[in-house]
């Protein structure tokens, strides 16, 4: 999903040891334009961020996304400066992969990736940009990495499948968008058009069956502002088991309830906070066992968290959470989420344009930012991805 990413974590956290496995990983494009990464190790220890692959691959700040794969390997996909999609594996320092030509999407842009049916499924912005669609990139398989692990870059060729593109009408060049993809296969993007109204446009495992609606009137939600999908913990496809978060034109986050290849079951829920979030501002979401949460950083610099409880609905009894104090990153800057215990873990940059971390489990008191580099500084704007 997009978003700028800020890893956040306690004060004084140790640094992951580089011989331990990942339990979560989080991915971002910094000012060099290089994709640098960094994760969580299993004893809760943060390594250092480091870069990934050569500098100016892709715009500083831009689109990126990452899935887990079925064996549990972290690989992320963005769209590269000559307008390939790209594949980066968190075990495979130094190589971006092209899964498909140049020209295919916008550099830079909105992508989103989940796996759906045994494939990576990816969506992106088309790029001609004249006509709005988005680009359904060949199926990735299950496992790509631990292919690209065995095969030579000599020998690494694009998929033989070209890239199908559906219609995703008045879809801005540089939307935010998010997917979900259900335990049938059934893969769902969802982003704001340039008339301000919420779309999904959903398609089979096969590709077939492309269907756009729009969910909302035309501005609802906030111009450029953020959305983001999840699913309920088997990610069936029953009406009712997805969450749609998205920001309002008055700063509220709305709870929605889209059906699969349908309308929404009921109205939007506004927030019952007063916690506002800055316009264009990205939202990034995360299912724990007690339920989901949205978070963002809000008008003060706080980072928020706004949670949703196993039925479904706001949690007003945990009530809004301000995981830093005022200050603490750039108001509307990137965030990312991961579920982290009972609750979640958030990616984000502090005001220093350092990529950092930090647990989000109330009731405990604002925490702090923790940089993970003293080297690699990214752009205000900067997405982030993490799983």
């Amino acid at each position: 999903m997009l978003g700028t990413l800020c890893l956040i974590a306690g004060v004084g956290a140790p640094q992951a040891s580089a011989s331990q496995p990942e339990v979560h990983s989080a991915f971002f494009i910094d000012s060099n334009g290089a994709v640098a990464s960094f994760g969580q190790a299993a004893d809760h220890s943060w390594n250092t961020a480091t870069e990934i692959t050569a500098t100016n691959v892709a715009p500083p700040g831009g689109g990126i996304t990452a899935v887990r794969s079925a064996s549990g390997t972290a690989v992320a996909y963005f769209v590269g400066n000559n307008g390939s999609i790209y594949r980066v594996c968190s075990l495979l320092s130094g190589q971006a992969t092209p899964i498909t030509n140049p020209g295919t999407a916008v550099a830079g842009g909105p992508i989103a990736a989940v796996l759906a049916d045994g494939q990576i499924r990816l969506m992106t912005a088309a790029s001609d940009v004249s006509t709005p669609r988005m680009v359904l990139a060949p199926g990735d398989g299950n496992d790509p990495c631990k292919v690209e692990a065995t095969t030579s870059s000599a020998s690494m060729a694009l998929p033989a499948t070209p890239p199908v593109t559906l219609p995703a009408p008045n879809l801005p060049a540089k939307a935010t968008i998010t997917a979900v993809g259900l335990s049938n296969g059934d893969f769902g993007v969802f982003y704001v058009d340039s008339n301000h109204a919420v779309h999904a446009s959903w398609t089979h495992p096969n590709g077939s069956g492309a269907t756009d609606l729009v969910l909302t009137g035309d501005g609802t939600p906030a111009p450029g502002g953020g959305i983001t999908v999840t699913p309920n913990a088997n990610a069936d496809p029953t009406p009712g088991s997805l969450s749609l978060f998205y920001t309002g034109k008055d700063g509220r986050v709305f709870l929605a309830r889209p059906a699969p290849f349908g309308p929404l079951i009921a109205e939007p829920n506004p927030q019952p906070w007063t916690t506002r979030t800055p316009s264009g501002a990205p939202l990034a979401a995360a299912v724990s066992p007690t339920g989901s949460a949205v978070s963002y950083v809000a008008i003060d610099g706080k980072v928020t968290a706004l949670p949703v409880d196993a039925t479904g609905a706001w949690d007003t009894v945990t009530g809004a959470v301000a995981a830093t104090n005022a200050g603490a990153s750039p108001p509307g800057s990137g965030i990312g989420l991961v579920p982290n215990g009972d609750w979640e873990e958030g990616i984000c940059g502090p005001v220093t344009n350092r990529p950092g971390h930090l647990p989000i489990h109330p009731p405990g008191g604002p925490g702090t930012i923790v940089p993970v580099s003293t080297v690699i500084m990214v752009v205000t704007t900067t997405i982030y991805t993490a799983v």
